[in-house]
C-alpha cells in the first residue's frame, strides 16, 4: 500500500507528500485520521492553493493531500494542466 511506502520514506528522512487521488473510495484520510474536505479536487477546481490542501501528519516528514470532496468531473480534472501544475508545485517542496 502507498501509505506504507510513504511512512518508510519519511522515517528515513525524506520529505514525502502522500496524495490520495481516489475520490470514489478514499481511505487514506481515515488511516491517517485526517479530514478530506480540502484536497486534490479542491485544488483542481481552483478553490484552494497547494499549501491549503496539504495536511501535516503525526509522522515527521510526511504530509498528506486528501482527495477532497466529490465532484462530478473529477476524472476529467486529473487530465488538465492544473494537475500538471499540482505535480510541479509539489516537486519543488517534496
Amino acid at each position: 500500500m502507498a501509505i506504507n511506502l510513504a511512512v518508510v520514506l519519511a522515517i528515513n528522512g525524506k520529505r514525502v507528500l502522500l496524495v490520495e487521488a481516489d475520490i470514489r473510495r478514499p481511505r487514506l484520510y481515515l488511516a491517517l485520521k485526517l479530514g478530506k474536505e480540502k484536497g486534490l479536487s479542491t485544488y483542481l477546481n481552483e478553490k484552494a492553493t497547494l499549501e491549503q490542501t496539504i495536511q501535516p501528519t503525526k509522522i515527521k516528514g510526511l504530509r498528506f493531500a486528501a482527495s477532497g470532496l466529490a465532484t462530478p468531473n473529477y476524472s476529467e480534472l486529473l487530465d488538465t494542466k492544473l494537475f500538471d501544475k499540482f505535480i510541479d508545485e509539489a516537486k519543488v517542496e517534496f
